[in-house]
């Protein structure tokens, strides 16, 4: 009739969808740009303030927040407002190279199956290297000399 005998025990194979690869590879491109961009960079690096954010950048997707409207639900973590702290003080690649380790360390913790966190990961960093590069780009840097955003120059300008 058809049927075949399955093996008791066995474990079905999974297949990942392409569009997945895709984004994956994607999101992996801007960074990648965005990294090959910044070479170019000789300004001092902190340490401490990239493993700072990091590490922030893991703690808050601990602290989902939901939001319950009649039968609607959403839920939503504070990275963005790490991610702003991170253009600020970080600029050019390393806010993007902070959210992924960030992230990582989130699902390295949760552990998460790998496929999930690999999308996840990217996505993060892809956008956050989006960000940084339209940040640095709106503050008159440019992607390899990133623009720390000087907002008290920026309030004078507008009262005067």
């Amino acid at each position: 009739m058809g049927l075949t005998e399955s093996t008791p025990g066995a474990v079905p194979q999974q297949t990942v969808p392409p569009t997945m690869v895709g984004l994956v590879a994607a999101n992996l491109a801007v960074v990648a740009v965005a990294a090959m961009l910044h070479l170019g960079a000789r300004r001092p690096f902190a340490w401490p303030e990239f493993v700072g954010f990091s590490l922030a950048f893991g703690a808050v997707t601990f602290l989902p927040m939901r939001l319950h409207f009649s039968q609607h639900r959403a839920t939503f973590t504070l990275t963005d407002g790490v991610l702003v702290g991170a253009l600020f003080h970080l600029g050019g690649v390393w806010p993007a190279l902070a959210a992924a380790s960030g992230e990582a360390l989130h699902f390295a913790i949760k552990r998460t199956p790998t496929m999930k966190a690999l999308f996840n990961v990217a996505s993060q960093a892809g956008a956050a290297a989006a960000g940084s590069g339209a940040c640095g780009s709106a503050a008159g840097g440019t992607a390899a000399q990133p623009a720390r955003i000087d907002v008290a120059a920026r309030r004078r300008r507008f009262i005067a």
